[in-house]
């Protein structure tokens, strides 16, 4: 399994890992006594420009807002991705500001 941490600034998510070989995955890691219910990660093709969302609920929360992103979300594609991550709020709603921006991972699918 290939990961890659990344730490991040004073929001609730402090780091992401993507497990960048089949089956790709996101763990988001929290700031001890965070309140969010998860992240929301947006991946950008920087070949192709096109970005895919995925969701990341804590391990014991029941999601709120199923509708974060586009339902014409497909699988990742092999590629080079920027990374952005947002908060979700303890209310559902998704921060205004990315807790993550601009890192850059290689994701490989068979």
């Amino acid at each position: 399994m290939n990961t890659h941490p990344f730490l991040v600034g004073t929001f609730d998510v402090v780091g992401v890992s993507v497990n960048t070989s089949s089956p790709m995955g996101l763990v988001c890691l929290f700031n001890t006594g965070s309140l969010a219910r998860g992240c929301l990660v947006y991946l950008t093709d920087t070949d192709t420009g096109v970005t895919y969302c995925r969701v990341v609920w804590r391990s014991l929360d029941t999601p709120v807002n199923m509708s974060l992103c586009p339902s014409s979300n497909g699988p990742l594609c092999t590629g080079v991705y920027s990374v952005e991550v947002y908060d979700i709020e303890r209310d559902g709603s998704v921060s205004s500001v990315p807790a993550l921006a601009g890192e850059i991972v290689t994701v490989i699918t068979p």
